[in-house]
């Protein structure tokens, strides 16, 4: 399992907040998911993840984009993971 983890002190709203895994190039992507959180508990209800797909099978990876609905004071942070099997 890789992961990329985005931290951010705050967001604007209709801020996008992109991260990213690569697997190694001896690697291939099997899975990936997303994991959101924030400070403020309250500040989940206004983070959407509006994509976790891979990215295109020659960058053998995983994107995650979350948008942020609102102003967001706190800290939020944002992991990309990809599942990668050794080929």
């Amino acid at each position: 399992m890789r992961t990329n983890t985005v931290t951010r002190d705050s967001a604007k709203i209709h801020e996008i907040i992109p991260s990213q895994v690569l697997c190694q190039s001896t690697e291939r992507l099997l899975s990936g998911g997303v994991f959101v959180d924030a400070t403020e508990p309250n500040d989940l209800s206004h983070l959407s993840v509006i994509q976790s797909a891979p990215l295109a099978p020659a960058d053998n990876g995983w994107l995650v984009e979350v948008l942020a609905t609102s102003a967001i004071n706190g800290r939020l942070v944002v992991t990309a993971s990809a599942l990668c099997l050794v080929q």
